[in-house]
């Protein structure tokens, strides 16, 4: 078989979601072929289908410099852009929109990913934390998140968000009278707040706490099995979320990977008692997990209206019940 034919195959493979077929099929390529830019195009291809920019990376930048014709190099490093603007690399971003430059006038999508990168710059530079948020407020799981907040917040005392890195998803509870933020460096500072920069294994707040959060924190941790026990014990009530069965080195800063319902029930030593898998309109999961410390009641669903949504709506308070 011709190596445009099985690359084409290939491609073929990787829009039906056959990427294990399909990284087979180039791998071969790959070991018979290795000077082909058109086989590593097709490998960074369907890395990137599979959400591995990382990798997606690699291979791109070997398919440019295998690269011949100004087209090619042109092409590819506009998929290169888009890869760095997807994983916040924008110096890197940067350096390459200028070669792609230099000759001949931009492409279109050349032009939209100038767009893309001029934008997230001067977030950038108006304050890292801030752009940071405003990336990842429109995120579906963020939405899911605050929904269930509100839902079991609705009586609640007091509630602590662990690791929130300047977040602020305290803003959704704005009635409960005690709220905590415990980040090492960076907790959220607010009117009503109090801003804890403290290791959470080592914070005592002196008296047991209604919820406790903790959103896209517990990749991070070293120590995940004592900082789960931990956040039980001092919860009443625990919602966390995390990425879900994602591949060990798509982000360099995770130290946990491949994590599902059953990996977190071991973390926390018990199964949860109702679980969420958020898919992104980019493909990406994550999974959020409620752990109830009084109940070992297992939920199929928690919408506003179901029975274990309503079973919070007096859990610490019959204000307002009429009785």
């Amino acid at each position: 078989m011709l190596v445009s034919d099985s690359i084409r195959r290939s491609a073929g493979l990787r829009r039906d979601g056959a990427y294990r077929d399909a990284e087979t099929l180039i791998e071969a390529l790959v070991r018979d072929s290795p000077d082909e830019s058109a086989v590593w195009d097709e490998y960074a291809k369907i890395a990137s289908a599979r959400h591995d920019k990382p990798t997606a990376i690699q291979r791109w930048v070997r398919a440019k410099m295998l690269a011949k014709s100004e087209d090619a190099q042109k092409r590819i490093g506009a998929d290169l852009i888009a890869c760095y603007l997807a994983t916040n690399q924008l110096t890197e971003a940067r350096s390459l929109a200028r070669e792609v430059l230099r000759d001949g006038s931009p492409s279109l999508r050349l032009r939209q990913l100038l767009g893309i990168l001029c934008h997230k710059e001067s977030k950038a530079r108006a304050d890292p934390w801030e752009f940071y948020w405003q990336s990842r407020s429109n995120y579906i799981y963020v939405h899911a998140c605050m929904t269930m907040m509100r839902i079991v917040g609705r009586t609640a005392r007091s509630v602590v968000d662990v690791g929130s890195n300047r977040t602020p998803i305290l803003d959704c509870l704005p009635h409960v009278r005690l709220r905590y933020s415990v980040d090492p460096t960076t907790p959220y500072v607010a009117p009503g707040i109090h801003s804890i920069s403290d290791d959470f294994l080592k914070w005592d707040p002196g008296h047991e706490i209604d919820i406790g959060m903790c959103f896209q924190v517990m990749e991070h941790v070293p120590e995940v099995d004592a900082f789960a026990r931990r956040l039980l014990e001092l919860c009443e009530v625990v919602l966390i979320s995390v990425p879900f069965k994602e591949e060990a080195g798509r982000t360099s800063t995770h130290i946990h990977h491949s994590i599902d319902v059953a990996k977190i029930a071991s973390w926390f030593g018990r199964q949860p008692n109702f679980h969420y898998i958020a898919r992104e309109l980019s493909g990406e999961e994550r999974i959020i997990a409620l752990f109830d410390r009084l109940s070992p009641e297992i939920h199929t669903s928690f919408n506003a209206e179901s029975t274990a949504a309503l079973g919070y709506m007096f859990r610490w308070s019959l204000d307002g019940a009429g009785l």
